[in-house]
Order: C-alpha cells, then sequence, then structure tokens
C-alpha cells in the first residue's frame, strides 16, 4: 500500500509506503518527497521530525536576536 498526496501547495508530490516490514518496531518505510527518497523506519523518522521543529521554533525564537 503507498499514500500519495501533494504538499505545499501542490507543489510537492509526497508519497510513503511500507518498504520492509520488520517485528518490534523496525519496519523500514520508502518517502518521497520530490525526487528525493529516504528509507527509514520510524524512530528515525521521530528523529528528524524533532530535528526540524526544534530548529525552526529556535530560529524563530532568535529572529531578533540576529
Amino acid at each position: 500500500m503507498e499514500i500519495k498526496t501533494a504538499i505545499c501547495e501542490g507543489t510537492y508530490d509526497f508519497s510513503i509506503e511500507l518498504d520492509e516490514y520488520k517485528t518490534g518496531g523496525e519496519s523500514e518505510f520508502k518517502i518521497r518527497l520530490g525526487d528525493s527518497f529516504l528509507i527509514l523506519n520510524k524512530e528515525e523518522w521521530m528523529g528528524i521530525n524533532d530535528l526540524v521543529t526544534n530548529s525552526m521554533d529556535f530560529l524563530v525564537d532568535n529572529f531578533d536576536n540576529v
């Protein structure tokens, strides 16, 4: 099964599919954004999610300090 959509007002095609099923939460997913692909497990994705969210918050919170 694959989930497909367009994001950022249709600028980027996005898809995610189960690449390899593994027990214990270590399944790998193939994520496509435009022409780029990542193969990650959920824990790795959560790490990227946290990094992006924290980076955006830091940049916004410190904008006046630049």
